[in-house]
């Protein structure tokens, strides 16, 4: 990839995209889902809606967090290794300076009843982000009723016989490959 022009407004692009996702979801990956939505697909036009679902399945899939996997295979997307490698940084750079930060101020920070109010209000925030992933990636990927019905069975399984989810996974796409 070229470093000048273009090349450089996208790195550039992407280093802010992905600072912006770090630094305003709160909650872990899944959380930050909608907000890499709305800067891939909508903001940017970089993604269509079914590159977005293939990245998001391919960053749960693979080992490590799915917010800094997720920004590594957009990044790729976009611009290549450079791309991938300012996305990554930029998502963990505001995570990474809070932790510094915190790390002196841990004390006093936990016990502090302003701290207390702030969260006790991010925490459902945070459901809601989570619960609209789930809708909009349910929604994209439940088209029939072989992936209705696959979808259904892991939660079943997750929920009551606490199968572990890499053995879920496994099946799932053994079942694909068998049934489509």
């Amino acid at each position: 990839m070229n470093l000048m022009g273009d090349g450089l407004i996208n790195l550039i692009s992407l280093f802010f995209s992905f600072l912006r996702i770090g630094a305003f979801s709160f909650g872990g990956g899944y959380a930050m889902i909608p907000l890499v939505q709305e800067e891939t697909i909508k903001i940017h036009q970089w993604l269509n809606m079914q590159q977005f679902v293939e990245i998001v399945a391919i960053a749960e899939m693979t080992p490590g967090p799915v917010a800094i996997n997720t920004a590594t295979y957009v990044g790729y997307k976009v611009a290549g290794f450079w791309g991938s490698l300012t996305a990554t940084i930029a998502v963990v750079l505001p995570s990474f300076m809070i932790v510094l930060l915190l790390a002196k101020l841990i004390q006093r920070f936990v016990a502090s009843s302003t701290t207390k109010a702030v969260l006790l209000g991010i925490k459902p925030a945070v459901v809601g982000l989570l619960m609209i992933t789930i809708f909009l990636l349910g929604r994209e990927i439940l088209t029939d009723y072989f992936s209705l019905a696959v979808g259904i069975v892991a939660l079943w399984l997750l929920l009551n016989e606490r199968i572990h989810p890499i053995l879920i996974l496994a099946i799932a796409g053994c079942l694909g490959l068998i049934f489509t």
